[in-house]
């Protein structure tokens, strides 16, 4: 079977979607911060956080518009859209990141926009957040400490790790509650990304 993601028979050669993937994400924040201001200063990993939460909510945003005799109308009424503002700001805070100076116009496009992303701009996204795991570094060190004292650093250094993971995935789940309830494909989203992330199917 001809497969472009398949090994090639005469060279061996596999295509790297990772690096596709990865090299997707810059193009991404492009298409939703064109000012570049509110990305600034943001590490990958937290600005793909920052991205999924935007998603969310952008969801809520689409389903009100469709609700709205004239959406126009609904996308130019500042008190409207500044609500959402206020969320996508107050949710950024919970995984420690400030966007509070960053202009209302251009939180207003990301939300309007990040809603036309494709599942493979997704796909990257979420793989632009690298899976945690114990590094060769703290594996080697566990063989010249004793017992204790690894455990002890591994515990001080990982588990803030960790807990950034659990964080991520708890604002996205108190995101997900706007509307009271998380949907079957909302809970089974955020099992996938635990098991992504954190190598496990399940949350906090």
């Amino acid at each position: 079977m001809n497969d472009s993601c398949s090994n090639d028979g005469d060279t061996g050669i596999q295509p790297d979607w990772r690096s596709l993937l990865a090299g997707a994400l810059e193009g991404i924040c492009a298409q939703l911060d064109p000012s570049g201001q509110v990305f600034a200063s943001i590490d990958t990993a937290r600005r793909s956080v920052l991205i999924l939460l935007a998603c969310r909510l952008a969801k809520d945003i689409e389903e009100q518009m469709a609700s709205t005799v004239d959406s126009a109308v609904f996308i130019q009424n500042n008190d409207t859209v500044a609500h959402y503002i206020m969320d996508f700001q107050r949710h950024a805070r919970l995984i420690g990141i400030d966007i509070t100076t960053v202009s209302d116009a251009n939180v207003r496009w990301l939300l309007l926009t990040v809603k036309n992303l494709n599942s493979i701009q997704l796909l990257s996204i979420i793989h632009a957040v690298p899976a945690f795991e114990q590094s060769t570094v703290e594996v080697v060190a566990a063989a010249t400490m004793t017992k204790d004292n690894y455990r002890e650093k591994q515990q001080q250094r990982s588990q803030i790790d960790y807990n950034d993971y659990q964080q991520w995935l708890s604002t996205l789940h108190t995101v997900m509650l706007h509307d009271t309830i998380v949907s079957q494909d909302e809970y089974d989203c955020l099992m996938g990304l635990s098991e992504q992330w954190l190598g496990v199917r399940q949350l906090f």
